[in-house]
C-alpha cells in the first residue's frame, strides 16, 4: 500500500510542476508573420519577432505547358537587406530548380539590357539560390520593360524564365515603409 502512495504522490508532484510552469511562465509567440498583400504577380510577405520585421515580395512562375502546370520553374523573392545599417540595399533571390545548369552567373535581362547579374550563393540537390544587388537604376530599367532570366538547362538548351513586373513598384513602395 506504502508503493501506491509514494507512486500517486510521485505523479501528482509531478503534475502539478508542470501546471506550475505553465501558469507561471507565459508562453510568448517568439515568431509570427502577417497576412500576406498581393501586388499585382508579387505577394508582400512578412515575418515579426521581438527585435525586428523582415519583408519579402515573392513571385512564383510555374510551368504553362499541358500537364506540367504544378512544375515550378523559378521563385523570386526581393527584400531590402542591411536593415541595421542606414543604407539598405535593395537584393534579388532567385531560386531555380535542380535540371538547370548553373553557368557563371544568372542575368536578368530586361528589353535588350542586362541588369543584375546574379551570382550562385547555394546549390542543394533541391535546386540553387542567386542573390544579386539591385540598384535604383536596375529597378528604373526592370520597370520600364519586359523582363526574363536566361538560363541553360541540363539538356544544354537555352531557357527563358519569365520576370513578371505587375505590382513590383507598388510592392517595392510597401517594402519600403
Amino acid at each position: 500500500m506504502k508503493d501506491y502512495v509514494k507512486k500517486i504522490a510521485f505523479v501528482f508532484s509531478g503534475l502539478f510542476i508542470i501546471t506550475g510552469n505553465f501558469v507561471l511562465y507565459s508562453i510568448q509567440n517568439v515568431n509570427a508573420s502577417t497576412t500576406p498583400k498581393k501586388y499585382g504577380a508579387w505577394t508582400l510577405n512578412c515575418t515579426l519577432n521581438e527585435k525586428k520585421k523582415l519583408c519579402f515580395l515573392s513571385q512564383q512562375i510555374n510551368n504553362l505547358e499541358k500537364d506540367k502546370e504544378k512544375e515550378i520553374l523559378a521563385i523570386y523573392h526581393i527584400g531590402y537587406f542591411n536593415q541595421e545599417q542606414e543604407e539598405q540595399e535593395l537584393k534579388i533571390i532567385e531560386i531555380v530548380p535542380s535540371n538547370v545548369q548553373i553557368p557563371a552567373g544568372t542575368i536578368i535581362n530586361s528589353g535588350d539590357k542586362r541588369i543584375a547579374a546574379g551570382k550562385y550563393v547555394n546549390c542543394t540537390v533541391n535546386g540553387c539560390q542567386a542573390l544579386a544587388t539591385i540598384t535604383q537604376n536596375d529597378l528604373d530599367i526592370i520597370l520600364s520593360n519586359n523582363n526574363y532570366v536566361e538560363l541553360i538547362t541540363a539538356d544544354g538548351k537555352q531557357a527563358k524564365i519569365s520576370f513578371i513586373k505587375d505590382g513590383l513598384k507598388e510592392g517595392i513602395k510597401a517594402l519600403s515603409r
